[in-house]
């Protein structure tokens, strides 16, 4: 290292810059689940698209194939180390009244710290769309059960609802 006062800064500003890229604003991985099954939760509906997060990680958004022959998707269920995604997109239709409402929700402040091992779970309706964190703890007989029915025994935890 130099004992020029210009090159200590200029080796100072270069070890901190190598320190900032070392802490990128690239979402961690984290093994957890994104799922979603209109089948079960919201028949008479599907979902047109969705995208949780940005990554393209397999299962996170709607495949273009999918989009292309069927037009739309009833469940999508994945499960691993992916990234925590920041964003949720969902588009869905009514197929009785064919509406189509489209909704992306910010999840910045919403998933808790920690979502190892957690389900991030949405379920669509008449203008509504809910979003869950399901964790893999039962729930006690005190708690009320809130969200998809398949997990009334587990603790849910309702982070967006929005009817428009």
């Amino acid at each position: 290292m130099s004992n020029h006062p210009v090159g200590k800064l200029f080796c100072l500003l270069v070890f901190c810059f190598a320190l900032l890229a070392g802490c990128s604003t690239a979402p961690r991985m984290v093994d957890h689940s994104f799922k979603f099954d209109t089948v079960d939760d919201s028949p008479g509906f599907h979902v047109l698209d969705y995208r949780y997060g940005t990554s393209g990680t397999t299962g996170t958004s709607m495949p273009d194939w999918v989009k292309r022959t069927k037009g739309y998707s009833q469940s999508t269920s994945t499960h691993g180390g992916m990234p925590l995604g920041e964003t949720l997109y969902v588009k869905w239709i009514s197929l009785e009244t064919g509406r189509v409402w489209e909704e992306t929700v910010s999840l910045k402040g919403r998933l808790p710290q920690e979502m190892t091992g957690r389900i991030l779970y949405f379920v669509v309706g008449e203008a509504t769309l809910h979003v869950y964190v399901v964790e893999r703890q039962l729930r006690s007989a005190d708690e009320p059960s809130i969200g998809p029915q398949k997990y009334n025994s587990y603790k849910v935890t309702a982070i967006y609802s929005v009817k428009k």
